[in-house]
């Protein structure tokens, strides 16, 4: 998908001897990303620190780390980033390793999605969809990305709600120069898209009023975005545990789950995607009560 939020057009398109022909064309709707970052608030100078994260994963997609307020997104702006990371080199737990700056003061973790060169003056290249403040202190406490093993003063910054909305931004211009330190190869693209993802000790109520669902996740829970095949067609959305690989569908397409455990549910089957996984079978029985129809 495009940077740029706004209504585009999927096109199929045929070609032949006789020229090129639009068969069908259906429109879409790109709004802002969802992204949010299990990052710590105090961090001590110099040190290395994971960042857990959730958002489109696109395969150019980065986090990095620059001095407070920047807004700078090419080399050509005078950009300075302590430390970055690419998404597509996360874990299977969407982590990713940076180190603190030297110096003592703010700073700010920034989420940066690329869209491929198209060569278009209309087409974004690079936007700053995220950003959350750190401050590097020489007094801060340890920092583990498992809260469990956290400092007691140190809060998530991910923790205060279950999904952040993006930033609003203003994208660069698609000619405002090139980063010769960003390396283009490797286009492989990351994981599913994260509609959801709890970081709540006791789980969360999620409220999905695009698709008028109601369900509850697990902490470490998360899900694809919620979609319809059309006006009157069945909810489906895939529910993933980020510690494993349970993997769980609300009303998959029956080629999807021949064979495999489905369940009934207020809103369709649930089906078990990975039967050999005992926290799949957990939780679906949790989905099953809990999944409903928005009132």
């Amino acid at each position: 998908m495009p940077l740029d939020t706004g209504r585009y057009a999927l096109r199929y398109i045929v070609s032949g001897a006789g020229g090129e022909a639009v068969l069908v064309s259906d429109e879409i709707e790109v709004t802002g990303a969802r992204i949010g970052m299990n990052a710590p608030d105090l961090i001590r100078p110099g040190s290395e620190f994971t960042v857990t994260w959730s958002g489109p994963g696109g395969p150019r997609d980065w986090v990095d780390l620059v001095d407070t307020g920047t807004e700078g997104l090419y080399g050509s702006d005078g950009l300075t980033e302590y430390s970055y990371a690419y998404l597509r080199d996360s874990t299977e737990g969407r982590a990713i390793t940076l180190t603190a700056p030297e110096a003592p003061g703010t700073y700010d973790l920034r989420y940066i999605g690329e869209f491929p060169q198209s060569g278009r003056a209309d087409s974004s290249e690079r936007a700053l969809l995220y950003r959350q403040p750190l401050t590097v202190a020489t007094d801060a406490p340890d920092w583990s990305a498992d809260l469990s093993e956290t400092g007691a003063d140190v809060a998530s910054a991910a923790s205060e709600s279950t999904v952040k909305p993006a930033a609003s931004h203003s994208p660069a211009p698609a000619n405002a120069g090139t980063d010769v330190a960003r390396s283009e190869a490797d286009d492989a693209a990351v994981g599913d898209d994260v509609g959801y993802l709890c970081e709540e000790q006791l789980g969360c109520q999620i409220e999905d009023h695009k698709t008028g669902i109601s369900f509850f996740l697990r902490q470490g829970w998360g899900t694809d975005f919620p979609y319809r095949d059309g006006p009157e067609a069945p909810v489906r959305i895939t529910f993933f545990d980020t510690a494993n690989s349970a993997r769980l569908v609300l009303n998959a397409p029956a080629e999807m789950t021949e064979g495999l455990l489905c369940l009934p549910s207020t809103m369709g089957p649930v089906c078990n995607l990975t039967p050999d996984e005992p926290a799949a079978l957990l939780g679906a029985t949790l989905l099953l009560q809990t999944i409903q129809p928005l009132n």
